[in-house]
C-alpha cells in the first residue's frame, strides 16, 4: 500500500510540475505578447499587464458577462465558434465600460497537442504592417485577458462541441479561467499579441470605437 501511495504521489507531483511549467510558459509568452504590439506598430498601450489578478476579479467579470448576455449576444449566430473577433470586441467594450480593465489577445490554441489555428507572430506582424496583403485572411483566435494568465473566451467552447465532441452544454458556454486551469483540461493557449488595436488592422473595425460609443452614450444618460 505504501508503494502504491508513493506512485500516486509521484504522479500527482509530475502533474503539479506540468501545471506550473505551463503557467510559467504562458506568463512568459504573455509578457512577450504585451510588448509585441509596439514592435509591429500598435500605438496604444495594453490595458492589462502580466501581474496576477485576484480570483474575485474573474468572478466579477463572469457575473457581468452573464448579466448582460442578451445585450452582447444580440444578432450573433447560435454557433460562436467562428465569431471570436466579434465576441472579443463586444466583451472588451462591455468589461471596460463597467470599470473592469480588459484587453484583447490574439494567438493560437492547442487541444490535446493539436493546434487549431495556423497563426504565428510573423504572420501577425506582416498583416499589421501591410494590411490587406494577406488575401486569404489570418487563421487566428482572439480572447480577452484581465491580466496575468486570465482567459475569458466565449467562442472556443462552441467550436469544441462542433469539432471535438465536447458536451452539448458547451455550445454557448464560456471559459473564464486561468491558463493553468485550462491546461488541466488539455486546452493550451498561446498568446502572441495583446491589444484591441490589432483587430482594427485585421478586422473590419477597431473595438475601441465600440467602447467609446458606449461611454459616450452613458455620459449622455447622466
Amino acid at each position: 500500500e505504501q508503494r502504491a501511495e508513493s506512485r500516486e504521489q509521484r504522479a500527482e507531483s509530475r502533474e503539479q510540475r506540468a501545471v506550473k511549467m505551463i503557467s510559467f510558459e504562458y506568463d512568459t509568452q504573455f509578457i512577450e505578447a504585451l510588448s509585441f504590439g509596439k514592435i509591429i506598430g500598435l500605438t496604444r498601450t495594453p490595458l492589462v499587464d502580466e501581474q496576477p489578478i485576484q480570483p474575485s476579479l474573474l468572478e466579477k467579470a463572469n457575473d457581468l458577462i452573464h448579466m448582460n448576455a442578451p445585450l452582447w449576444r444580440k444578432a450573433l449566430p447560435d454557433y460562436h465558434g467562428n465569431q471570436c473577433m466579434e465576441i472579443a470586441s463586444r466583451l472588451y467594450a462591455l468589461l471596460n465600460s463597467h470599470g473592469i480593465a480588459a484587453d484583447i489577445v490574439v494567438g493560437s490554441v492547442s487541444i490535446q497537442g493539436k493546434s487549431l489555428y495556423a497563426i504565428t507572430p510573423e504572420l501577425i506582424a506582416k498583416e499589421a504592417m501591410q494590411p490587406g496583403d494577406n488575401n486569404s485572411g489570418l487563421n487566428l483566435h482572439a480572447w480577452i485577458s484581465l491580466g496575468g494568465d486570465s482567459i475569458v473566451d466565449y467562442s472556443l467552447p462552441s467550436m469544441l462541441v462542433e469539432t471535438m465532441g465536447a458536451p452539448p452544454h458547451f455550445w454557448q458556454a464560456g471559459f473564464v479561467e486561468s491558463a493553468a486551469d485550462l491546461f488541466n483540461q488539455s486546452i493550451k493557449y498561446r498568446p502572441m499579441v495583446v491589444g484591441a488595436q490589432i483587430l482594427g488592422l485585421v478586422n473590419s473595425y477597431d473595438p475601441q470605437d465600440m467602447l467609446e460609443s458606449i461611454q459616450s452614450f452613458s455620459r449622455k444618460q447622466r
